[in-house]
């Protein structure tokens, strides 16, 4: 199980995806192994702006999140391999990321959905 705390600084200045230079490639934050299960905090989230960055790490997670793929960047070109990764995000509002079902209650509700996709077993 991983986690990761969505806020404007973070996002714009800590790269999350996979990069190369050109001669080597530096592993990004976002690369998680098989059926690992992500919770992702967007409560701590405030007002600002994204830069070229954010928008680049906001992309990452909803491609990881919509279509299991993770994007590599290269100088010169991009490309997309397979992920397993179950994502949970947790805010007080609706998501900016694509989630599938989204349900604004009380915390209860979050242990009771870990739960049921066996991140923590009952």
């Amino acid at each position: 199980m991983a986690t990761e705390a969505l806020t404007i600084d973070a996002l714009n200045t800590q790269r999350i995806f996979p990069k190369s230079d050109g001669e080597r490639l530096a592993a990004g934050r976002g690369q998680y192994v098989a059926r690992t299960a992500l919770v992702v905090d967007e409560s701590c989230m405030g007002e600002g702006k994204l830069g070229d960055l954010g928008v680049r790490n906001l992309r990452f997670w909803g491609r990881v999140m919509s279509a299991q793929k993770v994007g590599f960047e290269f100088p010169y070109h991009e490309f997309e391999i397979d992920t397993d990764v179950t994502v949970l995000v947790l805010g007080s509002s609706k998501s900016f990321l694509p989630v599938r079902v989204s349900i604004l209650g009380v915390i209860f509700v979050v242990f009771s959905l870990l739960e049921l996709f066996c991140i923590f077993p009952p």
